[in-house]
């Protein structure tokens, strides 16, 4: 959820729509760490016709009361591999199902509305904290890949 949130990533972009989709999401490979915390390079993208690289960092962020460049490092410590998706569960890719079903029984335990949080407030959520950290639509625009004003 962190990964998403503060990468700005689609649900589509970290999870297939099936166990028998072949899309592309980001692989383990494209992850490196990096002196903010983690950078994600992604090719297959909305809108990234020429498939033109894009780098995403997942940010470290002690001060807060969650680093989403830590949870990364203690997922990727637990994973294990060199290859394959990012996100997998007992050795497959997840699914949109999973990460969904994941999140609706995440917020149930916290007591939150599931009617309210879907899989894409993650992006919103960011695009909202970006903006009230001082980004300019421009900086919001380009960090989350977006082309048009559909992020305000």
């Amino acid at each position: 959820f962190a990964t998403a949130r503060y990468g700005l990533f689609r649900i589509g972009e970290l999870v297939r729509a099936s166990g028998r989709d072949q899309s592309p999401v980001v692989q383990i490979t494209d992850v490196r760490l990096c002196r903010e915390g983690f950078e994600i390079t992604i090719c297959d993208f909305k809108h990234n016709s020429n498939r033109t690289p894009h780098r995403i960092v997942i940010p470290r962020l002690p001060s807060e009361p969650i680093c989403p460049a830590s949870l990364l490092r203690a997922y990727l410590a637990e994973r294990g591999g060199a290859e394959g998706p990012l996100f997998v569960l007992k050795g497959k890719h997840v699914t949109r199902a999973a990460f969904s079903s994941t999140l609706r029984r995440t917020l149930t335990g916290l007591g939150l509305n599931t009617d309210r949080i879907k899989g894409h407030s993650f992006r919103i959520g960011a695009a909202t904290w970006l903006a009230a950290r001082g980004a300019s639509d421009a900086q919001i625009r380009a960090i989350g890949r977006w082309h048009s004003n559909a992020f305000m």
